[in-house]
């Protein structure tokens, strides 16, 4: 496995991307590039995921990202 790009919460490699701190307490999500259908870009708001660090709704889930309240942007 060749990692490709790598910071404090994802992993790209070369068939997966990894979502770190995914799961409460510690565990990480792995997804294969053939899972993924569409990626959205979205702006984030008050409203819209910046107060959550941690979390979501049924139909999304955000893993854990303290830096989350300041970042203008949402990859979905």
């Amino acid at each position: 496995m060749t990692i490709l790009y790598e910071d404090e919460y994802i992993i790209c490699d070369d068939d997966a991307l990894t979502i770190l701190y995914y799961y409460f307490p510690f565990g990480d999500k792995r997804i294969p590039y053939r899972n993924i259908n569409q990626v959205s870009i979205q702006e984030m708001t008050w409203w819209r995921g910046k107060t959550r660090i941690w979390g979501g709704s049924l139909s999304y889930w955000l893993n854990l990202d303290p830096k989350r309240p300041w970042k203008d942007k949402l990859i979905i």
